[in-house]
């Protein structure tokens, strides 16, 4: 794509982010592969081989309680960031895992991974999968893991934070059963957007959150746009409106911003990001913070996907208590449908009934 037409892909979107909720199908054309440069796209390749083993061999130390390569993961000041606890140091870090590998046993399936070749961050999800020694019985979860690498060409992780999808947890009767459906696609309709571009959509949906302007946040929201957790829940475009409402009802003073922003040039519609996100509570006066990690993608100018996981052992939860907002219109939704139903049913059957009395009188 030469440097003209991607002004002018970039100058549609801001002229969305400023003016309108225009559909950008006529702003930015489709591409059918990422934007390599081949002399960069060479050597990226390599370093994203490399990401994808140290990916693969830390899961594998944490799955087969294998930790003699461990200390080559790591910096040696290497911080875990856990549930916003930290361990600091890779001995620590080694001690911490293989304590917990003592009492159970663990599995993952890598869902999906991206990176960001500027900054050396990486971020994976994964299905985890953990028995109990003592227990007959296995639980599944959804987790995932920002990492910040080393400065240096090493590749070691001098950051690993780690969430888990608080709302999501299956008892299965054993690991070796089919794994779960994801309950979403990526759309194939890929789009050029440079990462300034995505990082404008999301602070103008901050922006517009923080001043309560309902309107203009649904604007970034595409129709057919699908929040999670919990995995297994679908939230849609006006549960999120409901939510939206039902949240600043009870709180105020809001604020959002990014902490840390992943764009990866090979999916350039997608990015990942943690945010602090606080407000106050209007009844009680508590201040409620937290630290979120996001996954978005952007179709079409908007946002199709968003998917985020907490700290859920925070006791002071803000972002995490809109997502809940979200789940409970939804399920809200869900039973006043079921309710309507229910009612159309028991009135086609009266319907019917009358009508047979009426021929039998007949």
């Amino acid at each position: 794509m030469d440097t003209k037409q991607q002004h002018k892909n970039e100058g549609g979107l801001r002229d969305f982010l400023k003016k309108s909720t225009h559909a950008m199908s006529s702003e930015i054309p489709p591409i059918s592969t990422p934007p390599l440069v081949s002399q960069i796209a060479v050597h990226d390749k390599e370093q994203r081989q490399k990401i994808y083993a140290l990916i693969q061999n830390l899961m594998r130390a944490i799955t087969e309680s294998d930790f003699t390569d461990f200390d080559n993961f790591f910096e040696p000041k290497a911080v875990m960031n856990r549930l916003n606890e930290e361990i600091i140091g890779r001995k620590l870090i080694r001690e911490f895992l293989s304590g917990k590998s003592k009492t159970s046993s663990s599995s993952y399936r890598l869902l999906r991974w991206l990176y960001d070749s500027d900054k050396k961050f990486v971020s994976c999800e994964f299905v985890k999968r953990k028995k109990a020694n003592n227990e007959n019985h296995s639980t599944e979860c959804f987790v995932s893991w920002f990492i910040k690498l080393s400065p240096s060409d090493d590749n070691t992780i001098k950051t690993w934070y780690t969430w888990r999808d608080p709302y999501y947890s299956k008892r299965i009767d054993s690991v070796d059963q089919e794994w779960p459906v994801e309950g979403w696609t990526e759309s194939k309709n890929i789009r050029q957007y440079k990462e300034s571009t995505i990082l404008d959509v999301i602070k103008a949906k901050f922006q517009s959150f923080e001043n309560r302007d309902v309107d203009k946040w649904q604007e970034f929201l595409h129709d057919d746009i699908v929040v999670r957790p919990p995995w297994n829940f679908s939230t849609n475009k006006s549960d999120c409106l409901k939510g939206f409402d039902q949240f600043h009802n009870k709180y105020d003073h809001i604020s959002c911003s990014i902490q840390e922003f992943l764009y990866d040039y090979t999916r350039p519609n997608q990015a990942c990001y943690i945010q602090l996100f606080s407000s106050n509570n209007k009844e009680t006066g508590q201040k409620c913070e937290d630290v979120d990690y996001s996954f978005i993608e952007i179709v079409d100018g908007k946002i199709r996907y968003w998917r985020s996981y907490f700290y859920e052992k925070s006791e002071t939860r803000s972002f995490d208590r809109f997502i809940r907002e979200i789940n409970e219109s939804s399920i809200r939704s869900s039973t006043d449908k079921g309710q309507q139903q229910q009612q159309q049913q028991q009135q086609q059957q009266q319907q019917q009934q009358q009508q047979q009395q009426q021929q039998q009188r007949n």
